[in-house]
């Protein structure tokens, strides 16, 4: 009879049994169970570090709407652009839109960039989760804030445009209002409701409710990306197409907030999200590159000869001097005609409007005394938007020259309509639009 014997095991080795032949054999071991569950495991990336990674992956929503809000309100041309507005008017109506559809845009793209698992994740575990967390839940909202509010607060502090500035404040607050709350009133929608089977929420509330971070863009994301690039790609058509009807129909205000727009999509889920997850390499410094490369052989915007355009030779100039005695020979015989030097100071199509204009009300107020202004202006200077008000001065006094009815051809006229038109509108869709996919 053999009796079994069990020594104890080296180290950490198994047991070693013997046993005797005549025993029964052992059952097969049972299914394994369920692992024990350890303690939760702590990310290893710093919370500064865990933000720049944040902000390097949402470069272009964020990029975009700081560059938006100092460009709209530093430079001194697109301020004008936005105090020439009418309240009540079309293209005041296109900018509350388009000023709508930018925040929308910069709030949707940060967030899908954010709830985006890639692979690699480049973002990495955060050591203290809830900043993580709270990084992600308040940076996308915290863009629609830092967009809306000093727009809306630079038209309130205005006394014509205050209502255009109540318009974009109340925008920014429901917008505001909806990130916030889009969790909960979705988690509150019945599974047989049409907008759940739209947003697929049958598969996406448990994701939904714990923000958690998802493999895949949800087919409704992808249609409203496709849907937004689609309408861009339609505006750039136009702009191509009839450059000046379509600028102007939405003026140039709104024509920047719709390209922020467009670049925020573009860059965000084209270059950003769609390389990562296909190539796993993002192409956010491709169109810089891409600009550093090719900007010193794509000027498209020639500049006529005047030898070659003009329709007869040109003769020589004269000297100053050679002019002005010329001039001084024709002041009359009581010589008590004055010599008039003109300057108009540039400043866009308000500087257009506001130099042709006041050359005009001259000569007319100088007729109502039997006096021509322009008989004794000797030189004008103007610079951008200064030299456009001064050329049509000067084309508005040849106009009437030659028309038929002197009368009604009047410069105030004439001016009024040509320079109150919006010409800034059109070179502003053409700069942002074709010159800069170019």
């Amino acid at each position: 009879m053999l009796i079994p014997v069990v020594y104890p095991p080296p180290d950490n080795s198994p047991a070693r049994t013997f046993t005797s032949p005549d025993a029964p054999e052992p059952p097969p071991p049972g299914p394994p169970g369920p692992p024990e569950a350890g303690p939760p495991t702590e990310g290893d990336v710093p919370r500064m570090l865990y933000l720049a990674r944040v902000l390097g992956l949402c470069a272009f929503p964020v990029g975009v709407v700081v560059a938006g809000v100092i460009v709209l309100l530093k430079l001194d041309q697109a301020r004008e652009t936005l105090l020439s507005l009418e309240v009540g008017s079309v293209q005041t109506a296109l900018l509350v839109f388009a000023f709508a559809l930018w925040l929308m845009l910069s709030w949707y793209t940060s967030r899908l960039l954010l709830d985006r698992r890639f692979k690699p994740d480049t973002l990495g575990e955060c050591t203290h989760p809830r900043f993580a967390e709270q990084l992600r839940r308040w940076l996308p909202r915290g863009l629609v804030l830092g967009g809306g509010l000093p727009i809306a607060a630079f038209f309130l502090m205005q006394s014509r445009e205050r209502l255009i500035g109540v318009g974009l404040l109340l925008v920014t607050a429901g917008l505001y209002l909806f990130v916030c709350k889009r969790r909960q009133w979705l988690l509150k929608l019945g599974d047989a409701s049409w907008l759940a089977r739209v947003l697929c929420l049958d598969v996406r509330r448990d994701a939904i409710a714990a923000m958690a971070r998802e493999d895949r863009m949800s087919t409704p994301s992808r249609t409203l990306v496709i849907v937004v690039l689609l309408l861009q790609w339609a505006l750039f058509g136009a702009l191509l197409a009839w450059p000046e009807a379509t600028a102007r129909a939405f003026g140039s205000p709104a024509l920047v907030l719709l390209a922020m727009g467009s670049w925020t999509v573009f860059g965000g889920i084209l270059l950003t999200y769609a390389a990562k997850a296909l190539i796993r390499i993002p192409l956010t410094v491709l169109p810089l590159l891409l600009f550093l490369a090719f900007s010193s052989c794509n000027d498209n915007h020639r500049v006529a000869d005047p030898e070659r355009s003009a329709p007869s030779p040109i003769a020589p100039r004269q000297p100053t001097d050679a002019w002005l005695q010329t001039w001084l020979r024709t002041v009359g015989a009581d010589g008590k005609r004055p010599l008039v030097l003109v300057a108009v100071t540039g400043g866009a199509s308000r500087a257009a409007y506001w130099g042709s204009s006041g050359l005009a009300r001259l000569q007319a107020l100088g007729e109502e005394q039997g006096v021509n202004f322009a008989d004794s202006v000797f030189a004008i200077s103007g610079t951008s938007g200064g030299a456009l008000g001064a050329a049509t001065f000067v084309a508005a006094l040849d106009a009437r020259r030659q028309a038929a009815d002197a009368a009604t051809c009047t410069p105030w006229n004439l001016v009024r309509d040509f320079t109150g038109r919006d010409h800034l509108a059109t070179p502003v869709g053409y700069m942002l639009y074709p010159d800069l996919a170019q």
